[in-house]
This record gives structure tokens, C-alpha cells and sequence, in this order.
């Protein structure tokens, strides 16, 4: 155990180093700022465990208030510390911050952090927390959290590029709050580097990842894009305009559709590559009417409008009593409380109102019938690679199950559902809802990133499959 004299004569050093000009002037005096340093220190540990049990505090002494009080982490960037005992002391609680922090992380609410903290009131007596952290650490803070901290290499360097894409993209987003980006899912999911589980935060891989692709990007024509991404598609993708109901000819083009043939292989380890959820009639109308819907009635039908994709991209609800509301499909997800936009309801599926496919053998793609065996005709994957269509193919229908395409050009052996565009009527006592995916169907997929990875896709092909047209490149 070091001796109090012993522990000055460090602080001495430190100070020393890090101050010199200061240090000369003020070195006779040393030695009395260690106890002003632990008195203040002692309050500022008051405020930091206010917050830490994750209230939200003002931080004052009698007759004096703390307007604003700014710390950077002295291990990543140059510091500062503002606090109101004056330069000797807050000197003094500088070097405490470098003692006392560990590896550089400063602890906030449960959690470590790079970089440094700011504490401001922007209204009322409330303090806004705000982590300033340099963008690399910041990613690092991100990926692990929203994908898996142990998936495959190529997959965590495809979110590091959507993430990394996002932030800079989105920079004062809550500019009104004072900082950038939220860290909850409403923005990315954030958390710094973990807490104190072995097995929270970023590993050994994902720091690879980020570190792999530093500085890197995703653009279209030299901006940069537009990276939402999601936990799973459930077989397909939707088009952009069809979800945010912008103009993808003109806005996002890269946000298309895009039906996902990997996904599958990693239905086993995803909960939710299928799902259920069923409400009675009763149910459902009090659902609804909790979202402003139908009041004073009951649910009579619902219309299902389905994409090519076999999304479900509008739901009409009719009412008993002649009146209808239509639920877009930005708002399916909560007004029913579903999971994705690809289901089918009562087991009426996709397409259902759809002309037959056509006679005689012929297969449909793309909207149109071609004659006869598929046998030698060739086919451009996701990633761009040509191969020649075999003996057997098989066909992804629009709920996502992958089958032989069988003789007649029906997938699935005798199916009289049609994947793409079409509407279904559903109505009875009992509502049922089958579907597939998690989230809002735009962009990257995370397991289907994870299947791609598996298969040995690199993150460059993973992301231009789910952002066809979109190129990497540096910020």
C-alpha cells in the first residue's frame, strides 16, 4: 500500500507531465489540494451516482448552481474539467478521473464508455447525459449490441458499415436535445464498451470488425445512403416506397425489394423465423380501438394488400357499422401487434385474388410466362455470380418457404397461391396471424448477413446484395 507521501509524489509526477506550466506555479501548494481534490470529488461522486440509479438530477451547493459541467477522459482525448472549487481543485479532480477510470472507460449508469461525458440543463432543472466519443469507438459500442458479439466476422464488419453509415448520416438528428444520436433502437442501439459481464459488450471479433473497415462507408452516386437493417426479412425485403412511402425511381433506388434465399439457413437459431399470433374477433376490435380505430363498432373484415415481394404493404380494417380505416404498412406492426409485415391471416396467403399460372408448363417470372424447361437457362445470384439453372430448381414463394419448382410453374406442389401482388379478404370470429421476420423490412437483414457470412459471402457482397447499387468507400 502506497504511503500518503508516496501517493503524492505520484500526483506530482502526473501533474507534472500533463500540466508543466501549471504545475511550476502552482507546486508549493501542492500537497493542500489533495484533500480540496477529495471533497470535491466526494460531490462529484454524489451526481454520478444520482444518475447511475437513473434518475435525473440537478447538481448544486447552497446559494450556488453547477450550469454546466464537462469531462473528457484524459486516456482518448485531451481534458477539461469545470467544476465550481476553483483551477487548483479542478486540477486535482482531473487527475482523480485518470486514477480512477480504468483502461481509459468512464462508468455511467451501469455501464463503461470511451471518450468523455457532458452534463448540461437544457430546460427546467434537469440534466442532459451526453457521451462525446470519437466515431470508431462509437461503432464499436454499437455493433455488438445490435448483432450478435460472436457472429461471423463478414456479417459484424456489414453492420459496422450500416452503423458506421447511419451515425454520420443522421449527425444532429437531436440537435433540439443537444446531441447527435439517441442510443436506443429508435436511433442504434448504444451501450460503450459493456459493463461488467465477461460476456457483455464489444469482443474480440467485433473490435475486429470495426478496426477491419475503419473510415469505411456505404454511398449511391456519392452520397451517403440510407443503411436501415432489421433482424430478419422472413424471405424477402420490401421497397422503400412501399414502407416510407418515398419515391425510390428518385430517392433510395437501392431500397428495392430484394427476396433473401439465405435467411433460411439460419431459421433454426432465429426465434423468430416464424411466428403466430392470433387475437378473437372481440380481441382484435380492442386492439384496434385502443389505437383510435372503429369506435363504437366491431371488426367486420380485413383486406390484406400484398407487394411482389409478398408483403403486406396495406390492411383496410372494415367496420360493422359501413366505415374502414387503412392501416399503412410503416403502422401494421403496432396497430396488430405482428412482428413484420409478412404474414398471412386465417392461412388466406399471398396473392390469393391472382390470375391462375399459366397452362401447358409454362413457368412465371417476373410477372411473365416462359415456355417450357428451365433446364440450361441461367441465372444471376444476389452477388452478381452466373450460373446455369440444374435439373431441379426451386422457387422462394412469397411467404418465404423455399420448394422444387414443380411442372405447371407452381411452387410447392399444387399450390393454388400465387407469391406476389395481389389483396386477400379475411373475416370469422378468430384471426390468425402466420408470419415470418422481425422488423420493418427495409435494407440489410442481420441473419441474413449471419447465413451470408456462413456461406463465405465477404461484407462488401453482403452489403451490395441487400443495398444493390450502393458502393463502400471512405467518408
Amino acid at each position: 500500500m502506497l504511503r500518503p507521501s508516496k501517493l503524492v509524489e505520484k500526483l506530482e509526477d502526473l501533474v507534472e507531465k500533463k500540466c508543466g506550466p501549471w504545475y511550476e506555479r502552482h507546486k508549493t501548494k501542492f500537497p493542500l489540494y489533495i484533500p480540496m481534490g477529495l471533497v470535491a470529488w466526494y460531490f462529484y461522486g454524489m451526481l454520478l451516482n444520482s444518475l447511475k440509479l437513473g434518475r435525473q438530477a440537478t447538481f448544486h451547493l447552497p446559494g450556488q448552481e453547477v450550469p454546466s459541467i464537462w469531462v473528457v477522459n484524459p486516456f482518448k482525448n485531451w481534458f477539461m474539467v469545470f467544476t465550481p472549487f476553483g483551477l487548483g481543485v479542478t486540477a486535482v479532480v482531473v487527475l482523480l478521473v485518470c486514477l480512477i477510470t480504468k483502461k481509459g472507460y468512464i462508468w455511467f449508469s451501469g455501464y463503461k464508455y470511451r471518450g468523455g461525458f457532458q452534463y448540461h440543463r437544457q430546460t427546467g432543472g434537469n440534466l442532459t447525459v451526453v457521451n462525446v466519443v470519437g466515431l470508431e469507438d462509437y461503432v464499436n459500442g454499437v455493433i455488438c449490441y445490435e448483432m450478435g458479439r460472436d457472429w461471423p466476422l463478414e456479417a459484424l464488419k456489414a453492420q459496422a458499415m450500416c452503423a458506421r453509415t447511419y451515425v454520420l448520416k443522421n449527425l444532429n438528428k437531436h440537435n433540439s436535445y443537444g446531441f447527435d444520436i439517441c442510443t436506443s433502437a429508435n436511433c442504434q442501439v448504444y451501450h460503450g464498451m459493456g459493463s461488467n459481464k465477461a460476456d457483455y459488450g464489444p469482443s474480440e471479433v467485433s473490435m475486429r470488425a470495426v478496426a477491419e473497415t475503419a473510415g469505411l462507408v456505404i454511398k449511391y452516386n456519392g452520397r451517403l445512403a440510407e443503411t436501415p437493417y432489421s433482424s430478419s426479412f422472413g424471405g424477402a425485403s420490401e421497397d422503400a416506397k412501399n414502407v416510407w412511402g418515398t419515391n425510390t425511381a428518385t430517392e433510395h433506388p437501392y431500397l428495392r425489394g430484394v427476396v433473401d434465399p439465405y435467411e433460411a439457413d439460419a431459421a433454426g437459431q432465429n426465434s423468430l423465423s416464424s411466428w403466430t399470433v392470433s387475437y378473437s374477433a372481440a380481441e382484435l376490435t380492442q386492439r384496434l380501438q385502443g389505437y383510435g380505430l372503429g369506435v363504437g363498432t366491431s371488426v367486420d373484415h380485413l383486406v390484406l394488400t400484398y407487394s411482389p415481394q409478398g408483403n403486406v404493404i396495406q390492411t383496410v380494417v372494415h367496420w360493422k357499422n359501413g366505415q374502414s380505416n387503412t392501416v399503412s404498412a410503416s403502422n401494421i406492426r403496432s396497430r396488430f401487434g405482428v412482428y413484420a409485415i409478412r404474414f398471412t391471416v386465417n392461412g388466406a396467403g399471398t396473392g390469393e385474388g391472382q390470375p391462375p399460372a399459366p397452362s401447358g408448363g409454362d413457368t412465371v417470372i417476373n410477372g411473365g410466362p416462359v415456355s417450357g424447361s428451365l433446364t440450361g437457362k441461367y441465372v444471376i445470384s444476389g452477388s452478381g455470380a452466373v450460373s446455369q439453372v440444374g435439373e431441379r430448381p426451386y422457387a422462394i414463394s412469397g411467404a418465404g418457404t423455399v420448394s422444387a419448382l414443380e411442372s405447371g410453374g407452381e411452387a410447392g406442389g399444387g399450390s393454388s397461391l400465387q407469391p406476389g401482388a395481389g389483396t386477400v379478404t379475411v373475416s370469422g370470429n378468430s384471426y390468425t396471424f402466420n408470419g415470418s421476420g422481425y422488423g420493418h423490412q427495409l435494407g440489410l437483414s442481420q441473419w441474413g448477413a449471419y447465413a451470408m457470412a456462413n456461406r463465405g459471402f465477404r461484407y462488401d457482397e453482403i452489403v451490395t446484395f441487400y443495398l444493390p447499387g450502393t458502393q463502400i468507400t471512405h467518408h
